[in-house]
C-alpha cells in the first residue's frame, strides 16, 4: 500500500488544527509548514511553550484544509467512438501513417497499458490511445 501524500497548501502559519499523540487528538496551531513535495507540518500544541512545537504529517493531523494528493494514473481514452473501417493516424517510431481500423477491443497490452485497444490493418498491431490521431 502506498504512503498517502498531502497538500498543505492551503494551510498558514496560526490556522488552528487537531493533531495526534499517544492514539488522541488534541488542539494545536500551525507553526511552520515545509515547502518540500510530501513534507511535514511544525505544530504547537495550545497551551503549551515552543519547547513542545513538533513536525508532524498529515496522517497525524486534522484539518478541513489539509487534502490527500490524487495520483494520476495512465491516460484513459474513450475508444466508444471508434468504428471498423474509420482512418486514423499511427505513431511509429515517431512518426504518423495511415491506418484502417480493423477491430477495437477490450484486451490489455503491456506496452500501451491501455483497457481498449485499437487494432490496425497497416501492420495488425495492437496500438492505444497515446499512438493514435483520428482524422
Amino acid at each position: 500500500m502506498k504512503a498517502k501524500v498531502y497538500d498543505y497548501s492551503e494551510l498558514e502559519k496560526g490556522m488552528k488544527l487537531q493533531a495526534e499523540s499517544d492514539g488522541k487528538f488534541y488542539p494545536a496551531e500551525v507553526v511552520a509548514v515545509s515547502k518540500k513535495d510530501g513534507g511535514t507540518v511544525k505544530i504547537g500544541w495550545i497551551g503549551y511553550t515552543a519547547a513542545s512545537n513538533e513536525w508532524m504529517g498529515g496522517d497525524r493531523l486534522r484539518s478541513k484544509h489539509i487534502h490527500t494528493k490524487k495520483e494520476k494514473g495512465p491516460p484513459q481514452y474513450d475508444y466508444s467512438e471508434l468504428e471498423k473501417g474509420m482512418k486514423l493516424q499511427v505513431e511509429s517510431d515517431g512518426k504518423y501513417y495511415s491506418a484502417l481500423v480493423v477491430a477495437v477491443g477490450g484486451k490489455k497490452s503491456e506496452d500501451t497499458n491501455q483497457d481498449q485497444l485499437c487494432r490496425l490493418h497497416q501492420c495488425f498491431r495492437r496500438v492505444g490511445g497515446r499512438r493514435t490521431h483520428s482524422f
